[in-house]
């Protein structure tokens, strides 16, 4: 789909705050509401815009994210079981199809190891047949960007990850989490009545998520496909470590405005850059950048195709995160959480 500089910057707005009114996109867009919402509408019915997003810091709630990297096994027939599970798992937040050295990627919310070993030894065995190599990554801390590259901007980022913290939370607070990372456009007036609580509670409630930073800010959801644009991720493997690389790195994610995320993790591969590019020769460009500028220290880049990819920043529910068990199927997707934190409970 073809987008004009109107299109690209109402995607820039939202991606800015999701959540702000049809008035304030009229007032900063300096187009009548009409406009705004016949351009809103276009763009979600094409499919390009494909939700408004949530982004929640999980590590403030306790919880630790990991990755798992699968090759799988051409011959052995569909995959859409293994794709099926892993995205109705209430503790898998992201999965991305892909091409490269790597088949399918996603990554598990656990509170700590040995709880993130039981869920994913359970995926790896229940589908042995078709996975024929893994590999794992811990997240200690992420850097997500604003997709400024539609306006021809610099970069800002919100930070994610960082020391777990003992952040207070009732199920309240959660049920309000699930529901912005679902819909952020979701007023507070619609999720005072899904929950039965009041309005003025609800702001409340976001309020503090938002100054304890547990939400981080409300993106949106793109198909850039449909916009002609590629996505990939790179994960550079380092032939030498010093904390001055870590910050020219970032540095550099900052200035290049295609980079909408940098992730540093624990594995053999250290930084992981997520680009939206061009075409593939933008790619190689970026790649060859990247060698000159960081000769000593990167000693081989691996890129990775990603063809679509689902998120879910709250799979979880309240009674996972009070749960000692560390069973994956003790009542992490019971219905019920909802219909506690309706009565205030």
């Amino acid at each position: 789909m073809s987008l004009d500089e109107l299109d690209r910057r109402l995607l820039f707005e939202l991606d800015q705050n999701s959540r702000q009114s049809i008035a304030d996109l009229s007032r900063v867009m300096r187009l009548s509401r009409d406009r705004v919402l016949y351009r809103m509408k276009k763009l979600q019915n094409s499919g390009v815009l494909k939700g408004f997003s949530t982004a929640v810091n999980v590590q403030k709630l306790g919880l630790f994210v990991y990755k798992t990297y699968l090759r799988l096994e051409k011959n052995q027939g569909s995959f859409e079981p293994l794709i099926d599970h892993l995205h109705n798992h209430p503790l898998v937040d992201w999965i991305a199809e892909t091409e490269g050295d790597w088949d399918l990627v996603f990554s598990i919310y656990g509170r700590n190891p040995f709880e993130f070993h039981s869920v994913q030894r359970e995926i790896i065995s229940k589908y042995s047949e078709v996975i024929s190599q893994y590999n794992v990554y811990t997240l200690v801390e992420a850097y997500i960007f604003k997709k400024n590259f539609l306006v021809g901007r610099g970069q800002d980022s919100v930070y994610y990850g960082g020391k777990p913290a003992g952040i207070k939370y009732d199920e309240v607070d959660i049920e309000i989490l699930r529901l912005l990372s679902e819909d952020s456009r979701l007023t507070k007036a619609e999720i005072g009545l899904r929950l039965d609580i009041n309005p003025m509670v609800v702001k409340y409630r976001i309020d503090k998520l938002e100054e304890s930073q547990v939400i981080l800010g409300y993106p949106i959801e793109i198909d850039f496909t449909k916009m002609g644009m590629l996505t990939f991720k790179l994960q550079l493997h380092l032939a030498r470590y010093t904390k001055v690389f870590d910050g020219r790195l970032q540095e550099y994610a900052k200035t290049n405005p295609y980079v909408t995320l940098l992730i540093r993790q624990i594995g053999d591969c250290a930084w992981e850059l997520e680009l939206e590019v061009e075409s593939y020769h933008h790619l190689n460009d970026i790649i060859t950048e990247l060698r000159t500028r960081f000769s000593r220290e990167i000693s081989s880049i691996d890129s990775i195709f990603i063809k679509q990819q689902r998120y879910k920043w709250v799979p979880f529910n309240y009674d996972y995160l009070q749960s000692e068990d560390s069973s994956p199927s003790r009542n992490l997707s019971d219905k019920n959480g909802a219909q506690s934190a309706a009565s205030g409970r």
